[in-house]
């Protein structure tokens, strides 16, 4: 369960939809919560596998620059060694913006 989603719907769901329909909506809502916006293409989205792992900060030590293809995870801060590297899920520039971001 990330970010607090409940997928007991899924489960309660076997009855309305056929297998086919459960896996697709499942992958749908594994892009979903794992695709990152493109720094470099901001009208693309991509799925990092490795990078989908960080967690997100609204106030994060590190930025994520990518493209369609391929992302590195960059420090924005120092960060003390033992520390967790955190990321925002949000678009550039969508942290300074409170309303925009809620």
């Amino acid at each position: 369960m990330k970010g607090g989603t409940d997928r007991g719907w899924l489960e309660d769901g076997k009855g309305a939809f056929d297998d086919w329909k459960l896996e697709q909506i499942l992958l749908c809502s594994i892009a979903e919560g794992c695709c990152l916006h493109c720094s470099e293409e901001p009208t693309h989205m991509a799925l990092y596998p490795a990078i989908a792992r960080f967690n997100h900060s609204c106030s994060p030590n590190a930025c994520v620059s990518g493209t369609r293809s391929a992302a590195l995870v960059r420090a924005i801060t120092s960060i003390p060694a033992g520390s967790e590297v955190t990321i925002s899920y949000l678009p550039n520039g969508a942290l300074e913006d409170p309303t925009q971001r809620h």
